[in-house]
């Protein structure tokens, strides 16, 4: 039984460029020419060192985690979380829901092991159900869930999600590498 019968036409992927489940999401956007772009601390922090400048995101002017995450999600339609550690807290995962009940924006979160046909069928049915032009992919690091890149890349591969029509699909929103500061957040609101 296929996955779903017809694609999902997106014209963002959102992500903030972590190493794991949110890089996958932008390596699959940049392999299907689909815009991308995310927020991510100042400096470009991520568990391998610094998220390289293949990588259009946004450096905010927190070194945390909370504003790259509150603007991930203000910036998407949609969020998908892939946490396959739901037992183990996760301080960011309690923030992207934070951040999604706060901006009224539909989320899933997916709590299989790495069983990518039942991600991918629930990814699916919430795209169909959502229809999002934006997407927001994260979820747990490398180093939390050794696998979740791949496991996330093969989610994706799944799904028949395909660059919307437009005028630039292949770049993200600062092609130059994300040099730009965005400091617009407010978490009081």
């Amino acid at each position: 039984m296929p996955i779903a019968r017809q694609p999902f036409p997106l014209e963002t992927v959102v992500s903030g460029g972590e190493l794991g489940a949110e890089r996958a999401a932008l390596e699959f956007a940049m392999a299907n020419g689909i815009r991308h772009f995310g927020f991510c601390g100042n400096g470009r922090p991520s568990e391998d060192g610094r998220i390289p400048l293949r990588y259009t995101v946004i450096e905010t002017t927190s070194e945390g985690p909370a504003e790259a995450i509150f603007l991930n999600v203000s910036a998407s339609d949609v969020t998908v979380l892939f946490d396959p550690l739901p037992a183990c807290g996760s301080r960011q995962n309690t923030l992207v829901i934070a951040s999604c009940q706060r901006t009224r924006r539909p989320f899933l979160i997916l709590t299989s092991h790495f069983d990518a046909e039942a991600d991918a069928r629930q990814v699916a049915a919430f795209l169909t159900d959502s229809r999002p032009s934006s997407l927001h992919v994260t979820g747990r690091t490398e180093g939390e869930a050794p696998g979740i890149h791949e496991h996330v890349s093969a989610v994706l591969r799944l799904v028949p999600i395909v660059a919307a029509s437009s005028e630039n699909p292949a770049i993200g929103l600062h092609p130059a590498g994300g040099a730009k500061t965005i400091r617009t957040f407010s978490p009081a609101n």
